[in-house]
């Protein structure tokens, strides 16, 4: 590689522009999308803002010309999608406008990922660490040492981005670590060239980790390679390794709510056959409360029957008891009359008994005889009517008793039949309540997952990457010598000692800081290069 400061940009320029691409495309990717050329599929804002809303984990709420036909829509759409990100973040845009999109800036447009790459990657990768933001790059060094530390036949020290690096082992032994399918053992490449090891390490390292060839193996040989290049491309290692852990945590947790998930899904059964069970009972409820109700209604179909019988009964005797009435009187009109033509005749015959004793005796027993006779046949109609009464009364009683006992089992059926209905309410609201429970609770469990599964492990996983990022690029932007000597302590990638909401907060304040020194920074080596350009054409 030339050692030509202008050169040096351009590549660099190039494994930028390499490195940027692959990271767009990893968030398009999930919209079966994908950009070919960075500095000219931005220009018509539409990959613009399907970028930045998978970045977010948001949609645009605004209507956007999804196919622009000439540069006035062109710049709605990048207009909308920076809106957008300045609505949702709390990035402050500097230095590039909508037409530096649609133009194809690439510089600037360059500068708008890194801010982007810094905010959602590099800064939470950096918070990950632990470490100190300016001793990064020995951070990270120490971080591939410690990885391949148990790793047979790798080296025992990584001191640099250049010599460390420029056999191979180094990476084949991270590839080895990360999956040992893919390279079993490191002794078949102890008889091969660096330069060998090199070309077959960035192969499998595409590959398997998904991490981009961003530098030349004969640059890295010769010692020309740019060692930002080289940084970012370690960096990406990382990367790799933690969207690795992050992804096995996410689907033991992913297993963890399918488990609960299929509880739920059981107790769900459970209760839809608690509640078909429930509503077979309520329809045998119905049908015997529909037997129960057609008794009743026979039984009160009968009763009206038996009171109208009662009626016809009651009249028919209150009408024989006047007939019996007028009759007696009738009848004791005529014994009297009878008994006074009796005592008349007896007074004659008293009168005539000069006429001799045995005729008198004679007529006597005759008309006692007639007396009896009448007396006879006054009672045989006051027997009749006595017993036709008394059979009436009994009917009347027993049309009474009759009518009792159908009211007294009416009240019985009518008392279960209560009792009944309010054990199916009863059991019909103690299905619903839980079946309420149940469903509250399926939906609590399908709103958590959604949450942890699609919004916060992506913004997770995003903030952990910028993070680390953050620091390994900021070497290159103050030039500095740094510091000798730092440890970088073994990854953690399982971060429970807070909440997830809370570490969000604690990142989001280191951000704005980081941000508010980086700008700064390149305020001051613009302000540098300006006046060195400035000296440069004095002395020209």
């Amino acid at each position: 590689m030339s050692k030509d400061p202008e050169n040096r940009e351009r590549t660099w320029e190039v494994v930028q522009k390499k490195a940027f691409t692959a990271w767009v495309n990893s968030y398009l990717e999930r919209k079966h999308l994908k950009i070919e050329d960075l500095q000219k599929d931005f220009a018509t804002g539409v990959n613009l803002i399907n970028f930045l809303e998978v970045l977010v984990n948001k949609n645009v709420k605004n209507r956007y010309d999804a196919n622009p036909t000439n540069r006035v829509k062109m710049v709605e759409n990048v207009h909308i999608a920076l809106m957008f990100l300045q609505s949702e973040t709390p990035i402050k845009l500097v230095s590039i406008g909508v037409e530096d999109f649609v133009d194809c800036n690439l510089k600037l447009i360059l500068g708008f990922l890194w801010t982007l790459f810094r905010k959602f990657r590099s800064e939470l990768a950096a918070e990950a660490t632990g470490v100190e933001k300016s001793k990064e790059k020995e951070a990270l060094l120490h971080w591939v040492q410690q990885t391949i530390s148990d790793v047979a036949g790798a080296p025992s020290r990584v001191d640099d981005f250049k010599a460390s690096f420029a056999d191979g082992m180094v990476f084949l032994a991270l590839i080895h670590k990360f999956d040992s399918a893919a390279v079993a053992s490191l002794m078949p490449f102890k008889d091969q060239t660096s330069l060998e090891n090199l070309t077959t390490a960035f192969d499998l390292a595409e590959k398997h980790l998904g991490v981009p060839k961003l530098v030349d193996p004969q640059d890295l040989l010769d010692g020309t390679v740019d060692e930002r290049a080289m940084h970012l491309y370690v960096s990406l290692y990382f990367h790799a390794f933690a969207s690795a852990e992050e992804k096995r945590r996410l689907e033991q947790e992913k297993a963890r709510l399918a488990g609960q998930l299929q509880d739920m899904q059981s107790d769900r059964a459970n209760t839809e056959a608690a509640r078909k069970e429930l509503e077979r009972k309520n329809q045998e409820l119905a049908e015997k409360e529909a037997s129960l109700k057609e008794n009743v209604a026979a039984k009160s179909n009968r009763i009206q029957e038996l009171e109208e019988e009662l009626a016809r009964n009651k009249a028919d005797i209150e009408r024989k008891r006047k007939e019996l009435a007028e009759y007696n009187q009738e009848r004791d009109a005529q014994l009297q009359q009878l008994a006074k033509d009796v005592a008349e005749l007896k007074h004659k015959i008293v009168q005539g008994a000069n006429h001799g004793k045995g005729g008198v005796e004679d007529k006597d027993a005759f008309l006692q005889e007639k007396l009896k006779e009448i007396e006879g046949d006054a009672a045989t109609p006051s027997e009749e009517v006595g017993e036709h009464i008394k059979g009436a009364e009994d009917t009347l009683g027993s049309v009474v008793a009759a009518r009792q006992e159908a009211q007294k089992e009416f009240d019985t059926t009518k008392h279960h039949l209560e009792g009944e209905v309010k054990k199916l309410d009863d059991a019909h609201a103690d299905i619903t309540a839980k079946r309420t429970h149940l469903r509250n609770q399926f939906d609590d469990l399908k709103r958590k997952q959604a949450l942890e599964l699609n919004g916060l492990s992506i913004l997770r996983t995003n903030l952990q990457d910028h993070l680390n990022d953050l620091v390994k690029w900021r070497p290159y932007l103050n030039q500095e010598k740094e510091e000798e000597g730092v440890s970088l302590p073994h990854v953690d990638f399982n971060f429970t000692d807070k909440a997830f909401e809370e570490q969000l907060t604690l990142m989001a304040k280191e951000t704005e800081t980081s941000n508010a020194k980086l700008e700064d920074m390149v305020k001051e080596k613009e302000a540098a290069k300006a006046e060195e350009a400035a000296l440069r054409q004095q002395k020209e």
